[in-house]
């Protein structure tokens, strides 16, 4: 998986760890910046693309990071249920 946000400053980043621990090693994640190709990145054929709107944690207070973090580990568990039906998820690291 590569998870791409604009400066790969944290979006990204944290998409690309949360995938990490709870994929255990049967996935590869890595995080990348857009190089300002906005909605309109290359397309690649056979490649599935999904635009999450997500909040840009930079210079944001505690309680919004923490409530951007919450919400890309929602996004990364459903996304990991729904490529690997299989997986055993571990709990939230945030419960």
């Amino acid at each position: 998986m590569v998870y791409a946000c604009v400066r790969n400053g944290g979006r990204s980043v944290a998409a690309r760890l949360l995938t990490q621990h709870y994929a255990q090693g049967r996935v590869i994640a890595l995080s990348a910046i857009t190089l300002g190709c906005g909605e309109e990145c290359p397309y690649v054929p056979g490649v599935a693309y999904r635009d999450w709107p997500v909040d840009d944690p930079a210079d944001q207070d505690e309680f919004t990071v923490r409530r951007i973090i919450a919400d890309l580990d929602r996004r990364v568990r459903a996304l990991l249920r729904e490529l690997l039906p299989d997986l055993d998820l571990p709990p939230s690291v945030l419960s």
